[in-house]
């Protein structure tokens, strides 16, 4: 067994979670059948890359589909088109910049920066119907790995959002975005905070295969400058965000008083009014509180 980010062999077996769990859980909570990701498997495992700290799912064909990901597009809370990460990337891009989003989706960061700061953008995305040609704004419908090999060096500006966890082949992938940056050009990667309260809870069920491959925190993001050609500039967290409020409160029942009183705690949260009031407390003090993201900024040397 060697870890998919830097080869190294160095691993440890952290835990082992039977395929009927996940499968059940999926079908209760999203109303959907994962059965055939998991086709002959009992079992799957995480490892940690000892060196690196980064976790990982094996083995690794069990990530989704384009089906499984358009399936989910149904959810208004699954693609946001702007987001905490998005609003923080501003910060580093200038007009003149030439940028490559990887894992675009339909565009909606990209059509809002070249609205906003006038600059060139290319989007990757392996959706077909997110295919787009307009005006210094293009998606294209391939794998990093082989944009790279055309586009060595041509971008100031390389950003990721929310993708890096879902992708298996991680060497390759990271390796590829740096390619594609000029010398002194920056890196952003947003990914979830695995240090994270709201990510620590073993109910999230996004944090498992087929959706998510890969588990990272601070430590995992800043050992990427160890392999590959860049230099980490950066940390950002994101803030405890509105819409994440009853996910914050109900992994702290669950924390202290297990799922079944937890269930009967929010809903005579929610029935006596009081839950408005918790909410009302976050909104003064969410800032400090340690939300769903990471993001990273890292500059080729």
């Amino acid at each position: 067994m060697k870890s998919p980010l830097n080869n190294a062999g160095d691993v440890t077996l952290v835990k082992e979670i039977a395929v009927d769990e996940i499968v059940k859980s999926y079908s209760k909570n999203f109303d959907i059948d994962v059965k055939k990701y998991f086709s002959g498997l009992d079992k799957i495992a995480i490892y940690k890359c000892n060196d690196t700290g980064y976790r990982f799912y094996y083995p690794f064909t069990i990530s989704g589909d384009s089906d499984f990901y358009i399936y989910f597009q149904q959810f208004e809370w699954y693609y946001m088109p702007w987001k905490w990460e998005h609003q923080v990337c501003l910060d580093f891009i200038k007009p003149e910049h030439n940028i490559l989003e990887v894992g675009c989706g339909q565009g909606a960061f990209l059509k809002q920066i070249n609205k906003l700061k006038g600059t060139n953008c290319v989007g990757l995305e392996l959706n077909e119907s997110c295919v787009l040609d307009l005006p210094n704004l293009k998606i294209e419908n391939i794998l990093i790995e082989e944009f790279s090999k055309n586009n060595a060096g041509k971008f100031d500006l390389v950003c990721t959002f929310q993708v890096l966890e879902h992708i298996s082949a991680i060497n390759s992938f990271i390796k590829g975005q740096v390619d594609c940056l000029k010398k002194g050009g920056q890196m952003i990667i947003c990914v979830p905070n695995n240090d994270s309260d709201l990510m620590k809870s073993e109910q999230v069920m996004l944090n498992l295969p087929p959706h998510h491959m890969g588990l990272w925190n601070e430590f995992s993001l800043k050992s990427l400058e160890k392999y590959f050609d860049i230099k980490l500039k950066s940390i950002h967290f994101e803030p405890l965000q509105k819409q994440h409020f009853d996910w914050y409160i109900n992994v702290k029942l669950k924390k202290y008083f297990g799922n079944f009183i937890q269930n009967k705690i929010t809903q005579l949260l929610t029935v006596s009014g009081l839950k408005k009031t918790i909410h009302k407390n976050l909104e003064k003090r969410a800032d400090k509180i340690t939300g769903h993201s990471i993001m990273a900024v890292y500059e080729k040397v």
